[in-house]
């Protein structure tokens, strides 16, 4: 995977951001601080079950905004926009995330030595131009299996007159299959921490409001999306990969976002001599909608290899259609009813698909979870006894979304797979 950090070092850069301790630090150390906590953790997943390191991400890291009137009279002037990681002497820097967590005293050391050329104005079109060139040479030189990734973090406006420019850039980058993920670090709440927004409000600042609008559209579903819900973010439906930064601990999260992907390729890679649960659904035709849409969230757990589907659109011509589904019900080690109007009145999935479900569940050969898909009185019911999902029952047709009720409803079956993995 190939990661490009377009990361500000303009003078707002040095006003403080509130620290896990709630003590403070400037901007520019909280980025250090979590470039430091996003090379360790690549290192940690770089690492092979034999204990040696492979290379799964590679970094290039720009700073913009060099430049300040004391850099000029001490003669140390230069170009705007530079290559942070890029020793002196050397060539421009590609580096695993391995070697820069194990340099890191050196290259922390680096970017010390650079501050007092930066503090300068805020060339943020120059630094996005620079970024796609870069892209382009490594592209070209080398093989990758994940969409590349821009990460842009600055605190507020480019140098005035260029926010379209800034704008059409970034779109340009976006046609061409890349993700942009951008965060606006302040020192204040102008949204929601740990929250991605659909829209961006019109009382956000200029500032937050043109990164918003840089954001890629993450993808549903998508590793990226799968990190931040299991960290406790929240999203909303068609989110932007943007947030509003003014922890430096939320700074770190949302930066290690974008090695979602390679965490989750490494762990179906390492998984995929296991065999994953089966996982049977029951439901009634007139659902199907909520069906597809549900497979669609549990894409994460079966990409990973926890997980593969199965449910009666997939007999095919020729096979007898009863023999097939009966077969599916006895070999499956986890059930799925999902419970509406149309699934009670069906006589074949309340007769006959939940009763043998729960039959296996009695014998603990099989797990069976309902979940609510619409407000339907099941109470009485034979599978009232058992946890349903989404959380506290509540139908998925009741949260603000069924995107986010489908959600919740991934995670607890996640749960409850791991629960059932620990016995």
């Amino acid at each position: 995977m190939l990661i490009g950090l377009a990361i500000d070092v303009s003078a707002s850069m040095t006003a403080a951001i509130r620290h896990t301790s709630d003590q403070s630090m400037n901007r520019l150390e909280a980025v250090r601080e979590a470039l430091k906590k996003l090379a360790l953790r690549g290192r940690d997943l770089a690492m092979a079950k034999d204990g040696q390191p492979v290379s799964l991400v590679k970094v290039f890291a720009l700073g913009f905004g060099f430049g300040n009137p004391l850099s000029v009279i001490l003669g140390r002037s230069g170009p705007q926009v530079r290559d942070l990681l890029r020793m002196p002497g050397s060539a421009p820097s590609l580096l695993t995330l391995t070697e820069i967590a194990d340099g890191w005293d050196r290259y922390e050391q680096h970017l010390l030595d650079l501050g007092v050329e930066m503090l300068g104005a805020t060339p943020m079109a120059e630094a996005i131009d620079v970024a796609e060139d870069r892209f382009d040479r490594e592209l070209a030189a080398a093989d990758y299996y994940e969409a590349p990734v821009l990460f842009l973090l600055s605190d507020g406006l480019p140098n005035r007159g260029t926010e379209r420019q800034v704008l059409q850039r970034v779109a340009a980058l976006r046609e061409r299959g890349m993700l942009v993920a951008s965060c606006y670090v302040t020192d204040h709440d102008s949204t929601q921490p740990r929250h991605l927004f659909g829209r961006a409000p019109a009382d956000w600042p200029p500032g937050a409001r043109l990164l918003f609008e840089c954001a890629s559209e993450i993808p549903e579903p998508s590793a990226f999306g799968d990190y931040l819900y299991e960290t406790g973010w929240t999203m909303d439906p068609e989110a932007r990969f943007f947030a509003q930064i003014n922890r430096s601990d939320i700074l770190s999260e949302f930066l290690n976002t974008v090695i979602g992907p390679v965490e989750q390729k490494k762990n179906r890679d390492e998984s995929s001599v296991h065999r994953p649960a089966e996982v049977f659904i029951s439901y009634a035709h007139e659902d199907t909608d909520f069906r597809e849409r549900l497979e669609k969230h549990l894409s994460i757990l079966k990409n990973t290899n926890v997980i593969s589907t199965w449910h009666d659109r997939q007999i095919l011509a020729g096979q007898e259609w009863g023999h097939q589904i009966d077969s599916h019900v006895e070999s499956a080690d986890v059930i799925l009813l999902l419970v509406s109007e149309h699934f009670l009145a069906s006589s074949y999935c309340y007769e006959i698909e939940m009763k043998r479900a729960l039959e296996r569940h009695e014998q603990g050969s099989a797990l069976v979870i309902p979940v609510i898909l619409t407000p339907v009185d099941w109470k009485g019911a034979p599978f009232d006894k058992l946890q349903m999902l989404p959380t506290s029952a509540r139908p998925v047709t009741k949260w603000p979304s069924k995107a986010e009720g489908l959600t919740d409803v991934a995670k607890g079956i996640r749960r409850a797979l791991q629960a059932r993995d620990a016995r």
